[in-house]
């Protein structure tokens, strides 16, 4: 959040990320941009609310408790990513005038297809905002505004987005007072502009005549959408090998996405994910949440008492072992490698030791994504890309069959 008003976000077409534009007549060298980004540092401990309870994991963060279930609203439940919860959820806070509004995204309605940050006031405008979106998409620059709204509101974003807030929070007392109500996805990567720029080429379309992208919704695991000019509709399955069933899940990651160690929302009030646990599992998807505060809790526990969800506690366990955190936090061996090759990592403070010693099969698992994120960050090119795709599969099938380990 610029107070001159010097910084504006695009999309670098070449590497796909959001890219800051410095208006230097603007800008007066303060440096708060650097000291609120959450790419170069977060402090864990210094950033946790005091109103956090429950058992520490160093995953997960506090964790009081942990729910599975689903929206039994028939609508919000079909075309929600994976249960509904989280539309239940923000639609309770609205109308028991909890919060004012919900600071979320939003498909744009314009003739070429893009996503928004706005601030979503009633029942309608968070279910037309429903379902996951998997594109780089600024929010910071609304804080400004929230700040001359009258009323208070809540936050959804993923974890990097939630630590980018708690940092801005800390230097805007305004904004901590206005947004006391944050809310995570639990998230394993953004993928950058290229990803989608490439599904819609695998679809055979002309990213310029494209009107529409929807990710998931119609059902459990979802269809990616795509809505041309003409009206004409298309759509890949979620498990495409296009799509999450191997390549938008394997090439597309960003540097610091790979490099982060937060994949729950650990300083978010409530977390939601996709429900991977046998429990409560439903035909139209379910909900994973994960409750740090006593009053994200009881607004959940509020839900299930007006019968307006299914719900099921769960161990905290489950949430741990179902979602592969363990594996997605370990950033240590990958900030080995990226430091061996590139010297430069963020500094997470208070998290856990990142100067351990590690086994060389740690090196190993993660050599694999390393060169995947190095090669696939300037994708615009898919000849390139399909080669690299063929690759990788050649050494994944060697690796499986020769040498008898997984190519993660």
């Amino acid at each position: 959040m610029c107070l001159s008003d010097a910084i504006n976000f695009v999309i670098d077409n070449k590497r796909g990320l959001l890219k800051p534009i410095i208006d230097k007549k603007k800008c007066v060298l303060c440096k708060k941009c650097l000291s609120v980004c959450p790419g170069y540092t977060i402090d864990f401990e210094g950033l946790t609310p005091n109103n956090f309870e429950g058992i520490y994991n160093k995953y997960l963060g506090y964790s009081m408790s942990a729910f599975v279930g689903y929206s039994l609203n028939k609508e919000i439940l079909y075309n929600s990513s994976s249960g509904g919860l989280l539309t239940e959820y923000l639609i309770q806070l609205i109308e028991n005038n909890i919060v004012s509004g919900i600071i979320t995204v939003q498909n744009t309605n314009g003739e070429k297809f893009g996503f928004e940050t706005f601030i979503a006031r009633n029942r309608k405008e968070i279910i037309d905002a429903q379902k996951s979106k998997y594109y780089p998409i600024p929010s910071c620059s609304i804080f400004k505004n929230i700040i001359k709204e009258s009323g208070t509101f809540a936050f959804v974003g993923l974890p990097c987005q939630i630590a980018g807030l708690r940092k801005i929070q800390q230097n805007t007392s305004e904004l901590k007072t206005k947004i006391p109500f944050l809310i995570s996805l639990f998230c394993s990567r953004m993928p950058n502009a290229n990803a989608t720029n490439y599904l819609v080429h695998k679809l055979g379309l002309p990213i310029k005549n494209v009107k529409n992208i929807e990710y998931r919704g119609s059902g459990h695991p979802g269809k990616f959408h795509v809505t041309m000019n003409d009206s004409t509709e298309h759509y890949l399955n979620h498990l495409d090998s296009n799509y999450w069933g191997y390549n938008f899940m394997k090439f597309f990651k960003p540097v610091r996405c790979w490099l982060c160690p937060d994949h729950s929302g650990i300083l978010s009030d409530i977390s939601f994910a996709d429900n991977w646990t046998q429990y409560a599992r439903h035909k139209d998807g379910s909900t994973m949440i994960l409750c740090r505060t006593h009053n994200a809790e009881q607004i959940v526990k509020k839900l299930k008492t007006e019968k307006k969800i299914y719900l099921s506690e769960i161990k905290i366990s489950d949430v741990v072992n179902s979602q592969d955190i363990e594996y997605k936090a370990n950033v240590i061996p990958r900030m080995k490698i990226w430091r061996f090759f590139l010297g430069i990592n963020p500094k997470y403070v208070n998290l856990y030791d990142t100067q351990k010693s590690i086994k060389k099969n740690e090196i190993f698992n993660a050599l694999p994504e390393f060169f995947r994120v190095i090669l696939s960050s300037v994708s615009g090119n898919y000849i390139y890309l399909n080669v690299l795709i063929l690759i990788n599969k050649g050494i994944e099938i060697f690796a499986m069959k020769i040498l008898k380990r997984k190519w993660r």
